[in-house]
């Protein structure tokens, strides 16, 4: 507990200036507004309101993202693909239950296609390229890998840590 703003250091949202730099030198907790107290102090449901919003949030600021680059949209194409990924783990989850590794791979699988798909069609829209031409380009990665393989591999990749996580040394008797 800090004696001078009687919290402890996961309650402290708010940095106290301490005149050594800008930053104050503080813990990174205290300056990551998602903490125990404040859950507390906002109560479940606004918390609940409040988290929701991060959606909404995310969508604008792919969009935005979308926007503001003007020729290269590999990155913008790549973190929308994750979030596809995360939404349909999300959704996955609440309606489900866990998924199991090889949920987790075809929902890598499927974030991947959409990802593919999003990119043929938004990049055939914006620079009149036929989408037969921007789909094989998919396949070809003397230019680079596309950002679908890159959001199947993270996928994957969190359905491998899932089935070493299940089998693992560590693993409990399910």
């Amino acid at each position: 507990m800090s004696m001078a703003t009687g919290t402890t250091e996961r309650e402290a949202v708010v940095p106290r200036p301490s005149g050594r730099g800008p930053a104050g030198r503080r813990p990174v907790q205290r300056w990551l507004p998602w903490t125990d107290g404040m859950v507390r102090r906002l109560g479940g449901r606004r918390w609940q309101s409040l988290h929701k919003l991060v959606y909404p949030i995310t969508i604008l600021a792919l969009v935005h993202f979308f926007m503001q680059t003007k020729a290269d949209v590999t990155e913008p194409i790549l973190f929308s693909g994750l979030f596809v990924w995360l939404m349909a783990y999300r959704l996955w989850r609440w309606r489900l239950g866990d998924p199991s590794p090889a949920g987790l791979a075809m929902l890598a699988l499927a974030a991947a296609i959409l990802t593919a798909a999003g990119e043929v069609v938004g990049i055939s829209i914006a620079f009149h390229a036929p989408p037969t031409v921007v789909a094989q380009a998919q396949f070809a990665f003397d230019a680079g890998i596309r950002p679908a393989w890159w959001v199947l591999a993270a996928g994957l990749a969190v359905a491998a840590a899932a089935l070493a996580r299940r089998h693992g040394p560590l693993a409990t008797g399910r």
